[in-house]
């Protein structure tokens, strides 16, 4: 899933959403009265932001947090699988609390069922149309 993507998608599940306007780049953040419009290269930066993924994880349910460990746990140890038994161990705690802003970002999206492996053109533009699609929905 390459950067774009990732951006705008964890954007989205934090309620941000393409304004009214008419511009493809203006995004906002709120209601009609009150919120916060921007371009979309002024979106919170979440792949390389720890205070912006802090914010994001606030949005996951309790059930979504469990989820979201057990996937930060793979993408930090880069294994198809966490063990239970080896997450409770306080050594493993601890690095997955040092984990980078883009791993929390793409365990982020695996956990809404998201992420994509896939970085081809074609995708990306398939992807923002979903999205599009999405908003239009709301």
């Amino acid at each position: 899933m390459d950067t774009h993507k990732q951006q705008i998608a964890i954007a989205v599940a934090c309620g941000w959403h393409k304004h009214d306007c008419g511009d493809i780049l203006c995004w906002k953040l709120g209601t009609e009265l009150m919120g916060i419009t921007c371009s979309v290269y002024d979106l919170p930066d979440y792949l390389n932001d720890l205070d912006a993924m802090h914010e994001a994880e606030k949005v996951l349910t309790e059930a979504q947090r469990k989820s979201y460990a057990a996937n930060l746990y793979k993408v930090v140890f880069q294994v198809g699988q966490y063990e239970p038994e080896t997450f409770v161990d306080i050594r493993f705690a601890f690095i997955l609390s040092q984990a980078t802003a883009i791993q929390r970002a793409e365990a982020f999206l695996r956990t809404l069922g998201i992420w994509e492996e896939n970085l081809d053109v074609i995708s990306t533009v398939k992807f923002l149309k979903r999205w599009a699609k999405i908003k239009d929905k709301k």
